[in-house]
Parts: structure tokens; sequence; C-alpha cells
């Protein structure tokens, strides 16, 4: 394996798997993974009530509880539960989520607009870390949503929620292969 490739896995893994935090160099912050606070789901937002069909629909929220690791479904699982206009039961897997802003620095310390090979990258962290779910819908007229949270054999169910799902004539669903030329 050619050591530019090593690298690169490297910080994948330390991006994905470290236990404790994440190091942004950019302005000296740490991603707080660990948590160990009362457990409770706050500050519920979504992206909006009514969303075309095969659109985005996204929920962000704060959890705390007691967790060395959110990436672990043992140590911490978060679900949104989507009830459709059918009555059909969809289940979506929470993640745990960090904005960042990438940046790229010329050899002169100095932002750059083209990216070129003589340039490293910084991470810019925005915000905190929160959770999120993120939903498209695939039938027209109104769900419902909650979320369900576990975590060291207690949980917790928000109150059921709505949305509405109108038709989007300019939306053909997702990306599949062609019929007509495969």
């Amino acid at each position: 394996m050619r050591h530019f490739t090593k690298k690169i896995l490297l910080c994948i893994g330390i991006l994905f798997f470290s236990i404790q935090a994440f190091y942004s160099q950019k302005n000296n912050r740490i991603v707080q993974l660990l948590s160990n606070s009362v457990f409770q789901i706050d500050k519920l937002n979504i992206n909006t009530e009514n969303v075309g069909l095969y659109e985005k629909f996204e929920i962000s929220f704060d959890l705390a509880g007691e967790w060395d690791n959110p990436f672990d479904p043992e140590q911490i699982k978060v679900d949104a539960v989507f009830i459709t206009p059918l009555g059909e039961k969809i289940i979506v897997p929470a993640f745990f989520y960090q904005e960042y802003r990438k940046e790229d620095i010329g050899l002169s310390g100095k932002p750059i607009l083209i990216t070129s090979s003589i340039t490293r990258s910084d991470l810019t962290m925005i915000g905190e870390p929160i959770w999120k779910v993120r939903f498209s819908p695939m039938q027209i007229g109104e769900y419902a949503w909650y979320i369900k949270a576990t975590n060291k054999d207690k949980e917790i169910v928000t109150q059921i929620e709505k949305f509405n799902c109108f038709s989007y004539d300019s939306n053909k669903g997702f990306l599949r292969i062609s019929q007509n030329n495969p």
C-alpha cells in the first residue's frame, strides 16, 4: 500500500472511529464525542412542514446521555419512526453530526481560491455537534413521525409530530437504471 493511501486511511479512521474527540486545527476546538449527562432530547427542529415527493425532510436535535462513542448503537441507539399515509412504519437511524467548513491554504498561509497540489486543508468547526435524521417521502399525503432513543436500558420517545408530502412534478424519484438505455 502506498504511503499516501495509508495516510488517508489513517485520517479516515481517526475521523470516524476516534472514541474521545476529533481535533479541528483551524480553530483549536475539539468535537466532544463523550457524553455524561442526564438522558434527554432537546431542541427538536425540522427543515419544513411541507416537503415535496422524494425531497429531503430533516430532523435536527440535541441529545444528552451516557456514552463514550455516539457511533456505537450498543451505547446509544437513536431512530426516527415514520408512519406513511398508508399506515406503514419506516425506521430510519439517526446520526451524530458536526458541520465543518473546508478552507484551502496556500504555502504563504493565505487562503486561495483555486485548489492546487501545493495546499493543505484546514477544517473549521461550525456550531456544536447535533443529531440528525434525513428521510425522503415516497407517497403523497400526511406522515407522522417520532424519535425513539435508547441509552443504558433507558428509553425516550418524543411526541408524535406530522408533516405533509405534496406532488413535485419535476422530481421523478430516486436514481435508477434506465429501462430504455440500460
